[in-house]
This record gives structure tokens, C-alpha cells and sequence, in this order.
């Protein structure tokens, strides 16, 4: 994830330039907790956690239950750090009612 700020703003022969600086931050987020969630967690990329800025998580659930809250989540951040977030920690799998 690059982050950028504003250096510098020039007016020339009508055309508004804009300078940024920007810097590379490698946003990264933890493995989701699996424990109890009647089903099993896919990720977008095969290698062990942390996940890179721009992963995806998917929830799929055993049989007989259903995803309440998103079930497919990105490892994303707000460039403040390296510490990134999936965005929704409430995701589990649920026993459908028949």
C-alpha cells in the first residue's frame, strides 16, 4: 500500500502541477480466528499468515449452517501503520433452522 501526501502545488501556463511523496507501507494482517466457527476459512494466497494488504478471506461453512455477518473479507488498513485489519470480526458460521 502506498501512502502519499501533498509536497507541492504549481500553476504553469494555465495547467495546476501537484507534487506528492509517497512511501511504501506493507500492510499486513493476522490469520482469523478459526475456533468454533462450524467451517474452515480460505484465503486468496497459499502462504502462512501475516496476509498482505489486498487479501482475500473467505468463510465457507459445514453443512447444515449458514454465514451471518460477511462472508468474504479483505486484509485492508488506513495507511496510519502497518497494522491492518480484515475490516469485520464477526463472521461465524450458524446452525440454519428447519
Amino acid at each position: 500500500m502506498y501512502v502519499c501526501s501533498l509536497v507541492e502545488t504549481a500553476e504553469v501556463n494555465y495547467v495546476t502541477l501537484k507534487l506528492y511523496f509517497c512511501t511504501y507501507l506493507a500492510v499486513s494482517c493476522p490469520a482469523l480466528p478459526t475456533a468454533g466457527i462450524n467451517g474452515q476459512i480460505t484465503y486468496s494466497v497459499d502462504t502462512p499468515p501475516p496476509y498482505a494488504y489486498g487479501t482475500v478471506a473467505m468463510y465457507v461453512c459445514d453443512s447444515s449452517y449458514g454465514v451471518t455477518g460477511d462472508s468474504t473479507l479483505i486484509c485492508g488498513g488506513d495507511g496510519s501503520d502497518s497494522a491492518g485489519t480484515w475490516g469485520s470480526s464477526t463472521t461465524t458460521c450458524e446452525r440454519e433452522l428447519r
